[in-house]
C-alpha cells in the first residue's frame, strides 16, 4: 500500500510473510478441507490427518494468485491446478480532498484521467467516483512500479492500496442467542419476530420459489440500473430484488441460505412425523428482505447493471466469471451499495462475504462503510469477520469488518443436535460422494496417476493406482461410500464404511449417512461440538490499529437454513403439500461466520422491534413509548446482551479455552481478539416482562426522549444510581457511532469519548474497557475504540456515579447511546458531584451526590462550563488591556517621533539656503495649483 505525503512514498511490508513464519501444517481433516471450500462444509470431522497427504494441499495465503471462481465440479476427475490465474492485479486510488462545488470536483478527476493516460505501466482504468479510481497494472514489474511510483507522488492522490476481489464467508439455533435457553426461547418470539421490519442483504441469489420466501399472489418486484427502485410491500417476504448482476440462483446458492436464517418463514406449515418446515424458520420470520444479487450464474459470465460500477468491470470485457464462491459488489458501497437498501426501509443490513483477509486492513471499503453509517445514524450495518483464523492466527480479519460503524460477526459452534439432524434428515450423501471423490482425486494429482506418463519417469505403487481409480471410477454414490467391498478400502469390522488403504482417508465419515451419524454419538462429540466453544475457522482480531474486532460471536456451525434449486435450469416451487424429501429439497446446512452475521442481523431486528414497539421501559408493548433507535443503540444492546464463551477453541497446538491463559505465552489467547465482547443472548439486555427480569436502563437526550443524547468536547454527563444488593451482576456499555476515518491514518478513532464508574464511598475510578489498556496512569482510558464496556460480575451494594465524558470532538457534537443493566434506580445526579469530587481533587469531606425520585434526565456539568466562561471572560478582558495600552504606547511614540523630525528638518534648513530655496519654490507652486484649481 502507497500512502502520498508531499513527495514521500511510504510501502507497507506485506504481512503474509510474517503470517507465513507462524504457520504450521493442519492437524485435522476438517480444517485441511475448509481450507479449500470454506463454508461449503457442514458437518466436519475432528481427524488426525494423514501425515503423507498433509504435503499435498495447498494453500490460500497467495491471495492474488488464486482464481476465486474455481472449484472441484461433482463427477468432474478432470485434473485441476491449484493455483490458477486471477484476474489482473488492480489498484484502488483514493482522490485527495478537494474544496469546491461538483464542476470544479468533476474537473479535478478529468485532469487526473488525462495524466492517467501518460502512466506506460498501467493497461485499464475505471472512474468509479469523483473520489475513488481503479487502474490495472501491467504485467510488467519495472512498468507497474514506476507508474506506482509517479501516482504516489500526484497532487490529487491521497491513498493507493491493492484491490482483493470478495468472496463469501461462507434444525434451529434461535435459542441460543435469544434466551440461551430452549425452553423459555418461544415465548420471547411470540413477542418479537421482526414484525414491521426490513432487512438488506447482497449476496447471491435469492431462490424465490423455496418455501420460505414463496409467494403465489405476488411476483417479486426485480429492479435493474440506478434509482429510483421498484419496491413492493405486498410480496409475503421479499420488498425489493435488485440485479445488479443477475437474477439467478444457482443450487444451494449462499444468499438464499443466508437470508432465510435472517426472515425466513414457511409458506407451507404441514407437520410430517413431528416436524414442520416452520420450525427453521429465520430468527426474524416477521420482517422482509431487501435483495441486491452480487453474484453471478449465468455460464458466460455476467456484466454490472447499467449506471452501476462494480467489480465485474475489472475483468475482462467488463464481464466477470460465474462462480458460486464469489461476488461481485459495487466498487463504491457509499454511493452506489447501502443507498438502496436504505431506500427500501430497511435500517438494518447483513453482508457475508469480503475480502483482504489480515492484508489491508482499514482500506477503501472501510472508509465507504463508516461513511455510509455517519451520514444515517440509524442505519446498522453488519460483515462477517471471515473464515481465515486457520490462515493467519490474530489480525486475520476481512477489510470490511475493520469498519468501526460496522458490527464485525464471529462464529461459536452449534448444539451437538443439530450436528445430528443434519447427518439424518439433511445431508445428500450421494451428493458429497461425487464432490469428495472429486476433492481428492484433483488433491493427489490422479490423472497423472492413471495416466502413467512414462516421459516423466514417475512410477506408483498399486495402491495408489487402486486409490486413484476407486476415486474416478466407483466413489459416485452412497453405496459405494458405505461399502469396504472395494479393494481400495480396508476390510475391517472395528471401522464403519470405506477408509482407504492408501493414505488412511475415513471417506465414509463423510459421504455415509449411517457413519456421519455414529461419530456424533461418540462420548468426545459432547465436548467438540458445544455452542460454547469458537469455531476454529472464526477470523481474529485486533484490528491493525488495535482495536476489538470481531465486536461479537454468535452461532455460525451447520446452520440448517433456506436451500436453493438453479432457478435457471431446474427450478424448484415449494409444493402445496408435504412429503418425505421436502425438509431434504428445502434446507441445507452450512458453516461460517456468513451464517453467524445472518444470525446477528436477524437479533439486531429483534432489538429494533423492541424500542419501535414500545417494549421500553416498561418491559410490555406500548405503543406511545415507541421510537426509532440510532444504530449505536441497536449496536449497543446487542453487546450489552453478550456472554462469554465457556468452552474451547480448537488450535493447531491443541484445545484451549477460550477464556483462560494458557500456561504456554506464546499460545496466550486473548478472547477480546477470539469473540469480541462474547456470544450474543438477547435476554441478558432486555427487559420483557415475564420473560426477563433484568432492569434496563437507556439513556435519552433530555430535551428529546427519541433522541441519543450529545456531547462536546469537555462536557460531561453524570448519571447516579444504587446498588440495593451485594454481587449484583452490573454492565454498562458505550457506543457511538464515530466519524470516519482515512486508510492513511495509524489511528482511525476520530471522536473520543469516555465512560467512567465510580463507587460513592470508595475513590476508585473504572473507565471502560480498562482490560485493554496498559496502566500506565490511574485511570486507564481507551482512546481506540467506539465501543467502551464496564462489567463488574459482583459489584458491591451502594451509591453509584456513571460519567460520560466528550474528551476530543473534531466534528462538533457527538451523538452516543448508553446502556445500563443491573441497576435498580438510574437518576439525575445532585449538583455537587463535580469533576474535582469525581476524580478525588477536593480535600472537603466527600459529598453524597443527590438521587431524587424522577424521571432520568441528564445533568450537564455546570461548574465546568461556568469555569469555562470565567476563564473566557478573563482572558477577553486582559486581551483588551494589552490592546490598549500597545495602542496609546504607539500614539505618543508617532507623536514624539513628529515631533523629532519637524525639529530637524527646521535646523536643516537653517543651515543650507540651498534647500530653503527649493522648499520656497515648492511652496509656490502649491500656492499657484491651488488659485488655478
Amino acid at each position: 500500500m502507497f500512502h502520498h505525503d508531499g513527495k514521500q512514498m511510504y510501502q507497507i511490508v506485506d504481512v503474509t510473510q510474517q503470517h507465513n513464519a507462524a504457520n504450521a501444517q493442519f492437524s485435522t481433516l476438517e480444517r485441511t478441507l475448509s481450507e479449500e471450500f470454506g463454508d461449503t462444509l457442514d458437518e466436519d470431522l475432528l481427524v488426525e490427518f494423514p501425515t503423507h497427504f498433509k504435503h499435498r494441499m495447498q494453500s490460500k495465503r497467495d491471495t492474488l494468485s488464486m482464481d476465486p471462481t474455481k472449484k472441484p465440479q461433482q463427477g468432474d476427475r478432470q485434473q485441476s491446478s491449484s493455483h490458477q490465474q486471477n484476474a489482473p492485479q488492480w489498484m484502488s486510488i483514493l482522490l485527495a480532498n478537494t474544496n469546491g462545488n461538483t464542476k470544479i470536483r468533476a474537473m479535478h478527476l478529468e485532469r487526473f484521467l488525462d495524466d492517467l493516460e501518460s502512466l506506460s505501466g498501467i493497461k485499464r482504468v475505471v472512474s468509479v467516483s469523483h473520489k475513488k479510481v481503479m487502474v490495472q497494472l501491467t504485467d510488467s514489474t519495472e512498468l507497474h512500479d514506476a507508474a506506482l511510483e509517479e501516482l504516489a507522488n500526484h497532487h490529487l492522490v491521497h491513498w493507493i492500496e491493492p484491490f482483493h476481489f470478495n468472496q463469501m464467508h461462507n434444525k434451529d439455533a434461535r435459542w441460543i442467542s435469544t434466551t440461551g435457553n430452549p425452553s423459555t426461547a418461544l415465548s420471547f418470539t411470540q413477542l418479537l419476530n421482526g414484525d414491521g421490519e426490513v432487512v438488506g442483504v447482497g449476496d447471491s441469489g435469492l431462490d424465490s420459489n423455496n418455501c420460505f420466501f414463496y409467494d403465489d399472489n405476488h411476483p417479486v418486484p426485480h429492479h435493474q440500473g440506478p434509482g429510483p427502485w421498484n419496491f413492493d410491500a405486498n410480496h409475503r417476504k421479499i420488498k425489493g430484488y435488485h440485479t445488479l448482476i443477475d437474477s439467478v440462483a444457482e443450487d444451494g446458492a449462499h444468499g438464499t441460505h443466508v437470508s432465510g436464517t435472517i426472515v425466513g418463514e414457511s409458506f407451507n406449515t404441514q407437520t410430517l412425523n413431528g416436524s414442520s418446515l416452520s420450525q427453521y424458520n429465520g430468527v426474524a420470520s416477521g420482517a422482509k428482505v431487501a435483495f441486491m444479487d452480487i453474484g453471478c450464474t449465468r455460464p458466460g459470465g455476467c456484466q454490472c447493471s447499467p449506471g452501476v460500477p462494480c467489480e465485474c468491470d475489472l475483468y475482462g470485457n467488463s464481464t466477470c466469471p460465474q462462480s458460486d464462491r464469489s461476488v461481485y459488489p459495487p466498487l463504491d458501497l457509499d454511493t452506489s451499495y447501502f443507498s438502496y437498501f436504505y431506500a427500501s426501509g430497511a435500517r438494518v443490513s447483513s453482508h457475508s462475504w469480503g475480502g483482504g483477509s489480515g492484508l489491508l486492513g482499514y482500506s477503501q471499503s472501510s472508509m465507504e462503510i463508516d461513511a455510509f453509517a455517519w451520514k444515517n445514524k440509524d442505519f446498522l450495518i453488519l460483515f462477517s469477520a471471515g473464515n481465515s483464523a486457520d490462515d493467519y492466527g490474530y489480525a486475520s480479519l476481512g477489510s470490511q469488518a475493520e469498519a468501526k460503524n460496522a458490527i464485525s460477526v464471529g462464529a461459536s459452534m452449534n448444539v451437538l443436535e443439530n450436528f445430528l439432524f443434519a447427518a439424518r434428515y439433511i445431508a445428500d450423501y450421494d451428493e458429497k460422494s461425487l464432490f469428495y471423490g472429486n476433492y481428492f482425486f484433483n488433491s493427489h494429482k490422479c490423472a497423472d496417476v492413471l495416466k502413467q506418463d512414462k516421459s516423466t519417469c514417475q512410477t506408483y505403487s498399486a495402491d495408489m493406482v487402486e486409490f486413484c481409480s476407486f476415486l474416478k471410477y466407483n466413489l459416485t454414490s452412497e453405496e459405494a461410500c458405505c461399502s469396504q467391498d472395494f479393494s481400495a478400502c480396508k476390510t475391517d469390522n472395528t471401522t464403519c464404511g470405506c477408509t482407504t488403504i492408501m493414505f488412511n482417508v475415513p471417506l465414509s465419515q463423510y459421504c455415509c449417512g449411517k457413519c456421519a451419524v455414529k461419530r456424533f454419538q461418540s462420548i468426545s462429540s459432547v465436548f467438540a461440538y458445544s455452542h460454547q466453544n469458537l469455531a476454529y475457522f472464526s477470523s481474529q482480531g485486533p484490528t491493525v490499529d488495535g482495536r476489538v474486532k470481531p465486536d461479537l460471536v454468535n452461532t455460525g456451525h451447520a446452520i440448517q437454513s433456506a436451500k436453493a434449486h438453479n432457478t435457471l435450469e431446474n427450478p424448484f416451487v415449494c409444493p402445496l403439500h408435504t412429503d418425505e424429501s421436502l425438509l431434504n429439497k428445502q434446507l441445507m446446512s452450512m458453516s461460517g461466520t456468513s451464517m453467524s452475521t445472518p444470525h446477528t442481523a436477524g437479533n439486531a431486528l429483534l432489538v429494533r422491534e423492541y424500542f419501535v414497539k414500545g417494549f421500553y421501559p416498561s418491559g410490555g408493548p406500548i405503543s406511545s413509548d415507541g421510537f426509532s433507535p440510532s444504530s449505536a443503540l441497536t449496536k449497543a444492546i446487542l453487546i450489552q446482551s453478550t456472554q462469554p464463551l465457556q468452552g474451547t477453541l480448537d488450535t493447531r497446538y491443541g484445545m484451549y479455552p477460550v477464556n483462560v491463559m494458557s500456561p504456554d505465552q506464546g499460545l496466550f489467547l486473548n478472547s477480546k481478539y477470539l469473540e469480541g465482547y462474547g456470544r450474543v443472548q438477547l435476554d441478558s439486555a432486555l427487559h420483557i416482562t415475564g420473560v426477563t427480569s433484568r432492569p434496563l436502563f437507556v439513556m435519552r437526550d433530555i430535551h428529546n426522549s427519541r433522541q441519543d443524547p450529545t456531547l462536546k468536547t469537555g462536557q460531561a454527563h453524570n448519571l447516579c444510581f444504587s446498588l440495593p444488593d451485594r454481587s449484583t451482576n452490573l454492565k454498562i456499555t458505550l457506543v457511538w457511532t464515530d466519524y470516519p476515518s482515512t486508510p492513511s491514518s495509524k489511528k482511525h478513532l476520530v471522536n473520543d469519548l469516555d465512560v467512567l464508574l465510580k463507587l460513592v464511598d470508595q475513590k476508585t475510578v473504572i473507565a471502560g474497557n480498562s482490560d485493554l489498556v496498559a496502566p500506565a496512569s490511574r485511570i486507564n482510558r481507551d482512546s481506540s475504540n467506539n465501543v467502551e464496556q464496564i462489567w463488574l460480575k459482583d459489584a458491591d451494594q451502594g451509591e453509584y456515579v456513571v460519567r460520560i465524558e466528550g474528551r476530543s470532538i473534531y466534528t462538533g457534537e457527538q451523538p452516543f447511546s448508553l446502556v445500563i443493566n443491573g441497576a435498580h434506580i438510574v437518576k439525575q445526579c445532585g449538583k455537587e458531584v463535580t469533576e474535582d469530587w469525581f476524580y478525588d481533587r477536593e480535600e472537603a469531606p466527600t459529598p453524597q451526590p443527590d438521587c431524587p425520585k424522577q424521571d432520568p434526565i441528564i445533568y450537564t456539568d455546570s461548574v465546568l462550563f461556568t469555569l469555562t466562561l470565567m476563564s473566557f471572560l478573563v482572558l477577553l478582558g486582559l486581551l483588551l488591556f494589552v490592546s490598549t495600552v500597545s495602542l496609546l504606547s504607539c500614539v505618543m511614540l508617532f507623536t514624539l517621533s513628529g515631533y523629532k523630525l519637524g525639529k530637524e528638518q527646521e535646523e536643516e534648513q537653517e543651515g543650507n539656503p540651498e534647500h530653503a530655496d527649493i522648499m520656497e519654490l515648492e511652496n509656490q507652486n502649491e500656492s499657484e495649483s491651488g488659485e488655478s484649481q
